[in-house]
């Protein structure tokens, strides 16, 4: 899915949404301005506020700790 999403994405390899309110779980999630939850193998995001569980975990917005392992957060 590519745009707005508000809900529970994923479920499947990979997941990607524009912008909203989400729960991704998937191989591999990404997102461009998004509010939640993402739990995959690799988790990526422009711009973030909520929780990352992944092996690789990227909030690019952050100032700071932007790459984590296991678990990324930005509130």
């Amino acid at each position: 899915m590519d745009g707005n999403c508000t809900g529970l994405q994923g479920l499947g390899a990979v997941s990607h949404v524009g912008s909203g309110e989400v729960v991704q779980i998937g191989l591999v999630n990404t997102a461009d301005d998004a509010l939640g939850f993402q739990l995959g193998i690799v988790n990526f995001a422009e711009n973030f506020y909520g929780l990352q569980v992944g092996l690789l975990n990227i909030i690019e917005s952050k100032n700071s700790w932007s790459f984590l392992p296991i678990v990324n957060w930005s509130f």
